[in-house]
């Protein structure tokens, strides 16, 4: 919900709530009269559109973002070693051999489990 940032709500919450009412207290007479009545009725429609999506983003919880799989994060990292090489790891200077980075390499492949580097555990 809002995760302990009830504060920060609220200032939102008044900050808009405020702006909007001065402005269909002072502003919105003058434009109705002068220009046209649909300045208004436009200013409404934004102003509880805003206020829905502020509700809606306050009030809804995200879920839970799932993390890869042991098996997943062992062949991504296979495929990182593959793509990048093993001299550019520690150099920030150097770039990837671009030859390497063939559409192919990005795939994950049922036989990339298998092939475990140091470390990793295998995944059939």
């Amino acid at each position: 919900m809002l995760a302990g940032h009830g504060g920060v709500f609220a200032l939102t919450l008044l900050l808009i709530l405020t702006t909007t009412g001065l402005f269909f207290v002072f502003d919105c007479p003058y434009l109705a009269r002068k220009l046209t009545l649909a300045i208004p009725i436009i200013a409404a429609i934004l102003f509880f559109f805003v206020m829905s999506c502020l509700l809606q983003t306050s009030f809804t919880d995200p879920g839970i973002l799932p993390r890869a799989t042991v098996c997943e994060a062992a062949a991504l990292e296979k495929q990182i070693d593959c793509c990048v090489g093993s001299g550019v790891a520690g150099h920030w200077g150097r770039l990837p051999n671009l030859s390497l980075l063939h559409p192919s390499s990005f795939l994950l492949r049922s036989d990339m489990a298998t092939c475990t580097p140091q470390g990793f555990p295998v995944c059939g």
